[in-house]
């Protein structure tokens, strides 16, 4: 789902395999003041940005330019606080098709490369944990950016796809252990290998940031209940854009990297030459302003006083802005963390947590639920007869839903007396399952 449209992403799949996206109306953006620009220097990466989309997409020019800081800083620099926090985000570009999600990528590298910080920038994925760990040994301060996130999400879940699925996992350990050690697991050394090869292996103070790129539809449709539970969800930080599609012009010319930018970049990484992941490095400690405590610590207590129903999204809210809050400390070359770098930090989590919250609301658990049954009594109601094969069913409108959907589906449908369920066995032995709709129950659905 958009969740600044109302245009239906639905329509760009077909069949069975169209994915249960509800959106909404554009109003969602007008709800938000005009915001300040990014502060600092950085504000130039956002400005590089808005050339390449003509300005349409303001969310992800800020975006671009804290995802820059985040691996920039990444490592060097944390808070002055009993539990330090660094600099290294995970965000999601989700949007349709032609609205500029490439920019998002081409802005970050364009400046990366301009201060010949090539090796911050990572891989497109990992197909392993071996492979998250090779990518931080290499650069221990990088920049994963991964296109069709939605799809790369998916597969992570397939069957015979562990792997994949486990590199996520480590995703998550690395986010919430910047100041601490990612350790790989441990193999027996009957084999001959020392145990000092693996400890080499550690990553201390690991600066992974994450810059993931999709469609509402594919991203959505891989996500479920267990992702808001195990706090997968609350570690990104979700930036839909605008639906508008780019226009075509060719008085347009690809913009430079501003060199104050490029300058202040080469200046923050000076801390990091020679930096060995195996080394826990000494950080620049970066204080709270008076002002700026007071203004996390309302923060904190605002969203308590919230009781969302969806708290475990909120846990890392405050945690997130106040990472955003030092690289804007850093941009602007402060030496204290200022009331207006928090406010500015809690009003971009505020805008952005907020839609993700109702992205989750729609899409995921009760809301999609109601979705599928919604499309199960659809394609019954045109099936000859009101008939399915629990098999047609699956491969049809519940073809990406998890096995715990397809029973709440089930379960809901046959309690609400909507459907019957029959079977009988194959001739292989196996049995066999049909859905039946109940003679009157659509009508009583819609109504």
């Amino acid at each position: 789902m958009s969740l600044v449209s109302g245009e239906d992403f639905t329509s760009s799949a077909t069949g069975s395999n169209a994915a249960v996206v509800t959106p909404i109306s554009t109003g969602e953006f007008s709800r938000w003041p005009p915001r300040a620009p990014v502060p600092g220097v950085l504000h130039h990466v956002s400005d590089h940005f808005n050339v390449l989309t003509d300005g349409r997409q303001p969310d992800w020019a800020e975006m671009c330019a804290l995802a820059v800081g985040s691996v920039v800083c990444a490592r060097h620099y944390c808070t002055e606080w009993t539990l330090p926090n660094f600099t290294s985000l995970a965000f999601a570009a989700i949007g349709g098709t032609g609205t500029g999600k490439e920019s998002v990528t081409r802005t970050i590298s364009a400046h990366l490369e301009a201060a010949d910080q090539q090796r911050l920038l990572g891989g497109s994925g990992w197909t392993s944990p071996g492979a998250m760990f090779s990518q931080l040994l290499w650069s221990s301060s990088s920049i994963t950016q991964i296109d069709e996130f939605g799809q790369y999400l998916g597969s992570s879940r397939d069957k015979g796809n562990s792997a994949r699925g486990q590199a996520v996992t480590l995703f998550m350990q690395a986010f919430g252990r910047l100041d601490g050690v990612l350790m790989p697991e441990h193999y027996s050394t009957m084999s001959g290998q020392k145990v000092d090869d693996m400890d080499e292996r550690c990553i201390y103070c690991p600066g992974l940031t994450a810059v993931f790129t999709g469609t509402p539809i594919e991203y959505y449709a891989a996500l479920s209940e267990r992702d808001v539970a195990n706090g997968f969800l609350n570690r990104i930080l979700v930036v839909e854009g605008k639906p508008e599609r780019l226009g075509l012009s060719f008085d347009a010319q690809r913009p430079e990297p501003n060199p104050e930018v490029v300058n202040w970049i080469r200046e923050m990484r000076k801390p990091a030459a020679g930096e060995l992941a195996a080394v826990r490095p000494t950080p620049r400690r970066i204080p709270f302003s008076d002002t700026a405590k007071e203004a996390f610590v309302d923060y904190a207590n605002d969203l308590g006083a919230d009781g969302n129903e969806l708290d475990e999204l909120l846990s890392r809210e405050v945690e997130i802005a106040m990472r955003i809050s030092l690289i804007l400390a850093l941009s602007r070359g402060a030496s204290e963390i200022s009331g207006e770098d928090a406010s500015w930090s809690k009003s971009f989590c505020r805008r952005h947590m907020k839609r993700m919250v109702l992205g989750v609301k729609r899409n995921i658990g009760k809301g999609r639920i109601d979705d599928l049954e919604e499309r199960v009594l659809g394609r019954l109601e045109n099936a000859k007869g009101g008939e399915l094969s629990q098999r047609d069913l699956y491969r049809g409108p519940l073809c990406r839903a998890s096995t715990s959907e397809r029973r709440a589906v089930k379960e809901n449908l046959l309690a609400k007396e909507y459907i019957t369920v029959s079977g009988k066995k194959a001739q292989n032995g196996k049995q066999q399952y049909s859905w039946k709709l109940v003679s009157g129950s659509a009508d009583s659905a819609d109504s």
